[in-house]
């Protein structure tokens, strides 16, 4: 990505990707058993970004819970927001708040992240897992932030 960026807000993201610290477990204690082993291929990394910065056109904006570092992009021009995986529709039709709880690091954190995202501007939500929400994308995601109990 060039040279290193203004932010250290992916730094702990950029050290999990690049194999210098490992994964943060997840908060339920059977997936942190059953994952505990599990390697993630890595990459190098030159560059970190931090919230409010433009990557490619689209807005940083920090979304911590499913990871401590987890980060969401907002092209502010046409509404695009790309959740990564602080929403996920992994299990069934309807996005839930950081893919699913038993995975997130900090579920409460995730919450948090969600209530500010619903702050913001957008019309489409493109996540790691599920389906694109065009039509009623905000709705969704409204009714999702309603539904998490956590």
């Amino acid at each position: 990505m060039g040279a290193r960026g203004g932010g250290d807000l992916l730094r702990g993201e950029a050290e999990v990707i690049s194999g210098r610290r490992p994964k943060d477990p997840a908060s339920n204690p059977f997936f942190a058993f059953l994952f505990r082993n599990q390697e993630l291929p890595t990459s190098p990394v030159d560059r970190t970004v931090g919230e409010g910065e433009t990557v490619a056109g689209f807005r940083v904006v920090s979304t911590p819970g499913h990871t401590s570092d987890h980060t969401s992009l907002l092209r502010d021009e046409d509404g695009l927001l790309f959740t990564g995986d602080a929403f996920g529709a992994l299990t069934s039709s309807r996005p839930t708040v950081g893919g699913i709880k038993a995975l997130c690091t900090d579920p409460k954190a995730a919450r948090r992240s969600a209530e500010r995202l619903l702050g913001e501007d957008f019309d489409t939500v493109v996540m790691t897992h599920g389906k694109p929400l065009i039509a009623g994308a905000r709705r969704k995601i409204r009714e999702s932030v309603a539904r998490c109990d956590y």
